[in-house]
């Protein structure tokens, strides 16, 4: 998949590069969607790991820094054409929710409310909201292509978005 995309990665291929049969495929998978999903997840679940310095700012910078490398190379482009194929594709849409967003945001919801403990965030805010606010314009920039994915961005953007959220704000 990251050598020829997704639409390029059919049972068959995926098979053949296995060295199993389309049978034992779909054994464990219900579609090629679901092994993309999987072998995704698999290969880039470190852009889920969260740290604790004790500081919100920095653990969601490092985070969203560590989703843009990632979404910088060709990887990048085979979730883009994921998430496109997703808009027609209910069961990959659902696949795309519970094995790559749900758990990315999970993550994300424990370092904010960590954050809101602290006192860094304050108490009235809305977790989705706020994960909406910081990672829908990676996406964002990733599907549209408009402007890079830059560490600058990272920055700026969790800069910004928790600037609106502070006790203090």
């Amino acid at each position: 998949m990251l050598e020829y995309g997704f639409s390029a990665t059919t049972i068959e291929a995926i098979a053949a590069r296995a060295r199993v049969s389309k049978v034992t495929i779909y054994k464990w998978w219900s579609s090629r969607g679901a092994v993309a999903i999987d072998a995704y997840f698999h290969r880039f679940r470190e852009t889920s790991v969260f740290l604790d310095s004790g500081d919100v700012v920095t653990d969601i910078t490092a985070q969203i820094l560590s989703v843009i490398e990632t979404f910088r190379g060709r990887a990048g482009q085979v979730m883009a054409e994921l998430l496109g194929h997703a808009q027609s594709d209910p069961a990959l849409a659902e696949m795309l929710r519970v094995r790559w967003l749900q758990p990315r945001r999970e993550a994300a919801s424990v370092v904010l409310q960590r954050g809101i403990d602290r006192g860094e965030i304050r108490s009235d805010v809305s977790l989705p909201v706020l994960m909406d606010e910081l990672y829908g314009p990676v996406y964002y920039r990733l599907m549209a292509r408009h402007e890079p994915l830059s560490d600058a961005f990272a920055h700026e953007l969790v800069t910004n978005t928790l600037r609106g959220v502070r006790p203090d704000s």
